[in-house]
């Protein structure tokens, strides 16, 4: 990638063709600013797993809203509710760590595998 910094859009259809190459490439730059997203994109596990464990200095409370995201289509599907506003990934520790605890046994994988009939019926109806 030419200039991973402007090119890097994980958004982008194109990306997913050539996802492995470019992350490996966003691998060389561990820290950038991708416009296309409007974010800092920390790209080598060590580094995010520092900036998850560090909210004192990198809080998620001012991160992207999922509407930033989405395209008119879609926001017009789902009018006033847009799905995974104000979600944990934005809300810092300890707030955090106490939501998880309550939320935490709807997301064990025998909920979740009891929800694939339902899952499945659900797409095959809006396919």
């Amino acid at each position: 990638m030419p200039d991973l910094a402007t090119s890097f859009n994980p958004l982008d259809p194109g990306f997913h063709a050539a996802a492995f190459e470019q992350l490996a490439e966003a691998r060389k730059s561990p820290v950038f600013f991708a416009p296309a997203v409007d974010a800092w994109v920390v790209s080598r596990y060590a580094d995010v797993d520092e900036v998850l464990r560090s909210p004192d200095r990198f809080s998620s409370r001012d991160i992207m809203s999922i509407a930033d995201l989405i395209s008119p289509e879609v926001a017009a599907y789902f009018g006033d509710f847009i799905p995974m506003e104000g979600t944990l990934i934005g809300i810092d520790e300890p707030a955090h760590a106490r939501l998880r605890r309550v939320l935490g046994h709807a997301f064990v994988p025998a909920r979740i595998n009891a929800l694939e009939p339902s899952v499945t019926a659900t797409v095959n109806a809006a396919l």
